[in-house]
């Protein structure tokens, strides 16, 4: 019997198909899960940075009355491994109909848990912040180095 792996369908179809193909990063980028009024979304993401720049990562925009919960699991390493950093981060957000994109509660930031990040160098970070209707995965690497980083984000939108 040939193993059954998840995949993606096509964004109108909505719910799960399932293949034989192998399962890994090149294959899939995105499964989307829809029900009655929600969407849910596994994202894989990749970025490298070559300084201390902060770069967006992921970024989702909300349209009015929408509220998100989001969740990355974020891992990055230089090519030889000498820096490297495994981090957890969530947040929520809300778009209010007479406002903009918000965070819940405001100005509010949570990581899964600031003693889960391991980190080789205190600089690298990642962080979820609000711009404008963007609810953004941010990254900040270090001067002079060039860092690989991908993330699995995953979220529910209403």
């Amino acid at each position: 019997m040939a193993t059954k792996l998840i995949v993606p369908r096509a964004a109108n179809e909505g719910g799960l198909g399932t293949t034989t193909k192998p399962f890994g990063p090149s294959y899939i980028q995105m499964l989307y899960l829809k029900a009655a009024n929600a969407t849910g979304l596994i994202r894989v993401s990749s970025l490298t940075t070559t300084d201390e720049t902060e770069s967006t990562l992921f970024t989702i925009t909300l349209t009015s009355g929408q509220a998100i919960s989001i969740r990355a699991d974020i891992v990055c390493a230089t090519s030889d491994g000498v820096t490297a950093a495994v981090m957890g981060k969530c947040c929520g957000a809300r778009y209010q109909t007479a406002g903009a994109t918000s965070l819940i509660p405001a100005g509010s930031l949570t990581t899964v848990s600031s003693g889960q990040d391991r980190k080789t160098d205190a600089l690298i970070d990642a962080h979820f912040n609000v711009s404008t209707n963007d609810v953004r995965l941010r990254i900040t690497g270090l001067a002079a180095t060039t860092i690989n980083w991908s993330a699995i984000i995953t979220y529910v939108l209403v």
